[in-house]
């Protein structure tokens, strides 16, 4: 995301936390990130640094949950783009700009 980023100043990224309870920490460290509004605690944790416990309360991990499960998102990163595209799993930063900025085109049924 940093990279396209850097590249391209007209591309955003929404970013929607969704904990994996696979992973048995992630629900408080999203809760953490979303509660101090940090990107910078989403990079320390990424880097394996720790990150303080949540010190506030919010629903929004339970919404984004159930936001991925209405749209049959299962795992991370998920990408949802401009057109409604679905992709899973990472991608560098040339493939998402030329997604974004080709997008393929919709089969017709």
């Amino acid at each position: 995301m940093k990279q396209v980023i850097k590249e391209r100043k007209d591309i955003a990224f929404y970013i929607k936390l969704f904990p994996l309870s696979m992973h048995s920490d992630a629900r408080w460290k999203s809760q953490t990130m979303l509660c101090k509004n940090s990107i910078e605690l989403l990079e320390d944790n990424f880097e394996g640094k720790p990150i303080p416990k949540p010190d506030c309360e919010s629903k929004d991990i339970d919404e984004n949950i159930k936001l991925a499960q209405a749209l049959g998102i299962t795992g991370t990163p998920t990408m949802v783009m401009p057109d409604g595209m679905v992709i899973v799993g990472a991608r560098d930063a040339r493939t998402i700009i030329d997604l974004v900025t080709n997008p393929p085109a919709k089969k017709e049924k």
